[in-house]
């Protein structure tokens, strides 16, 4: 398996002895979901003041690294996160040129938005360019799917992604898991090195109909798989939701064309 499955966990007792308590292993994107603290000892005052209880625990990858997390590796190997954050598990399997993308990373930064409002703030060239500042997803070599990317998300961030060496995809599926609510989104937004003049979400090789805007996109749908296609920056912006498209369903395929129409 390709990993980042969620285990659910509550009244978990441990000796006084015990050093360790979680240990994650390959492939490393485990998601741990502690319902009552029991496990992680995590909670956070609400609004009204009451005490909620519980957390998550995940491996440490610095798109993921908020101020509601923090990093206990010696005890719990990884990011433990109190109940304000939710993570979600999303993939992309069947990239093509299949060898191309055979064991290349995906690489994560979190934009500085959640939701980007018309003045969205960008983040500078040094800061994109900052390579620590990227969480590194590798293939895995596994099925379910053949040779996928799997990797937690954060509810409500919108994340850059790109693969290394800055290669681009002719085709990708994509999926995401059936643990998302209907309220709860992120945004995936792709940087095309090579230019391209057409970008396509297709289910069943019917192309599905990208917004104009991309603040469209956002704030006026939270269907999954809405996309809105900047052919100016060279980019695409795609909404995981957990509300489902009624033509979409979950998983389908990202197409990106260097050419399109009669001059090809």
């Amino acid at each position: 398996d390709t990993g980042a499955r969620t285990v659910f966990v509550e009244k978990i007792r441990f000796h006084g002895t015990v050093t360790r308590k979680v240990w994650f292993e390959y492939p490393y994107k485990g998601i741990v979901r502690d319902l009552d603290g029991s496990l992680t000892g995590a909670s956070r005052t609400l609004p009204g003041g009451e005490t909620e209880q519980g957390g998550w625990i995940t491996p440490f990858y610095e798109h993921l690294n908020v101020s509601a997390c923090n990093l206990q590796k010696d005890m719990f190997d990884g990011l433990v996160c109190d109940s304000s954050i939710t993570l979600r598990r999303c993939i992309f399997w069947n990239g093509q040129p299949t060898h191309t993308f055979k064991q290349l990373d995906m690489k994560f930064i979190r934009l500085p938005s959640a939701f980007p409002e018309d003045n969205e703030t960008q983040l500078t060239e040094a800061e994109l360019e900052d390579q620590t500042r990227y969480g590194n997803i590798g293939a895995q070599a596994g099925d379910n799917p053949l040779g996928g990317w799997s990797f937690p998300l954060m509810v409500g961030h919108t994340y850059q992604m790109h693969f290394n060496y800055g290669v681009d995809f002719t085709e990708i599926d994509f999926d995401r898991s059936n643990l998302w609510k209907e309220d709860e989104y992120a945004v995936l937004k792709f940087n095309h090195t090579e230019k391209r003049e057409k970008m396509q979400i297709v289910k069943n090789n019917v192309e599905l109909d990208s917004f104009v805007e991309k603040f469209e996109m956002i704030k006026k749908t939270d269907d999954h798989s809405s996309y809105f296609v900047d052919l100016e920056n060279n980019s695409t912006h795609m909404l995981i939701s957990g509300k489902l498209n009624a033509n979409v369903g979950r998983d389908y395929m990202i197409r990106g064309h260097h050419c399109w129409g009669d001059h090809c």
